[in-house]
């Protein structure tokens, strides 16, 4: 079929091998008057007088018949086509980005959306289970304090001690927790219907053990003296002092001999306390420095490694007396300290406290506290209704 309608015209455009695109662009820029009249010229270009013939002036332009001129305006229909070609190409282009960019931004806003969504949502859930954990901690809390209240830890009474501080607490022989303090405790324990639970401390972590809810109490040689205001105190069960123990044979006969010498003590100790407060005694010592325990403090006076140990009375001489080599240490005839020993409940926990107190009152006037005393120290050590 002749694009314009002719078939003359088409055949012409066809033997010059013009393509169908620069033919839509000749036909697109010339009016349907000017297709005819060059088609009917193109008719004729056998005719000579047809070549030189001129097609009049168009408003599109001018035409001249004749091949040559024919194929010389499709040249530039062409050239025309090229550009606008290049500009259509150019504006598909901006058209396709913009619509790539349009359907991203699209997808992100999505996207944005349901992120934003679920973290909303994430962040609801974290505070559902925020409050939750509130509510329960808040219940475990109303729970802690009534047992607490009760002094049974859900039916247990734990006891906070130290596990190197013989005979008050210590590990036995056969890897149980034992002790004259211990033994106490137990005896409480039984009386009050509460399970007994031995819990050793680090002694330099007792105040956060204790006030953390860990252990019920600290029953452990606990000394009174200096730290009345720091917890509810049982009735004093036992007196103490505190002493210094030097090797026998070391020359060092009182405490002003211990000038420029080194001497060892357990780390937060009562003993330790009581050389800070006499700085007239503890400014001559060469060195003051402390151990984790006094099993170590006498293996370090034993290797000579330390010159003296300021320690509990009744822990120095449990400790000599339960060495092989006892007769190698002695104890100075001067006190550093008297103290007494007591049971350090939460500062407030007065209803424990009582149920404690009561119940070591009831021992002493059955017999109880006595008993375990001379087991432990052959004689009867406590203080409790005497």
């Amino acid at each position: 079929m002749c694009l314009f309608g002719n078939d003359s015209f088409y055949r012409f455009f066809e033997k010059k091998r013009i393509d169908r695109i620069a033919l839509a662009c000749y036909y697109g820029n010339v009016s349907k008057k000017e297709r005819h009249r060059i088609a009917d010229c193109l008719a004729f270009k056998g005719r000579e007088k047809e070549k030189t013939r001129k097609i009049e002036k168009t408003e599109k332009g001018q035409m001249i018949c004749g091949s040559q001129n024919v194929g010389m305006h499709l040249e530039k229909c062409r050239s025309t086509f090229r550009k606008r070609r290049k500009i259509m190409k150019k504006r598909m282009v901006s058209l396709m980005m913009a619509g790539v960019m349009a359907v991203s931004l699209a997808g992100c806003g999505g996207a944005k959306t349901e992120t934003t969504t679920a973290e909303t949502k994430a962040e609801e859930t974290k505070a559902d289970e925020s409050q939750a954990e509130e509510t329960s901690a808040e219940a475990s809390a109303e729970n802690a304090e009534s047992a607490e209240a009760a002094g049974d830890h859900a039916g247990k009474f734990i006891v906070g001690f130290d596990q190197d501080f013989p005979p008050m607490g210590f590990v036995g022989d056969d890897g149980q927790y034992t002790g004259f303090d211990l033994d106490l405790a137990k005896e409480v324990a039984s009386r009050l219907n509460l399970e007994f639970v031995p819990q050793p401390i680090a002694w330099d972590s007792k105040d956060m053990e204790l006030n953390s809810g860990t252990i019920d109490c600290i029953w452990n040689g606990f000394t009174m003296n200096g730290r009345e205001d720091a917890y509810t105190w049982s009735e004093p069960y036992m007196n103490n002092s505190q002493v210094v123990v030097v090797s026998a044979d070391s020359g060092i006969e009182k405490l002003a001999d211990l000038a420029g010498k080194i001497v060892e003590v357990q780390a937060d100790s009562s003993a330790e306390a009581a050389l800070k407060d006499n700085t007239e005694l503890s400014s001559t010592f060469g060195t003051l420095q402390t151990t984790p325990d006094y099993n170590t403090a006498f293996m370090d006076l034993e290797m000579g490694a330390v010159d003296a140990i300021a320690m509990d009375v009744i822990v120095a001489g449990y400790q000599i007396e339960q060495r092989d080599d006892g007769s190698k240490f002695k104890i100075l005839d001067e006190d550093l300290a008297s103290e007494e020993y007591g049971i350090g409940f939460k500062k407030g926990n007065e209803e424990l406290r009582d149920k404690v107190q009561a119940t070591l009152e009831e021992m002493a006037k059955d017999g109880k506290l006595e008993e375990i005393s001379n087991e432990w120290f052959g004689r009867d050590v406590t203080t409790i209704a005497k």
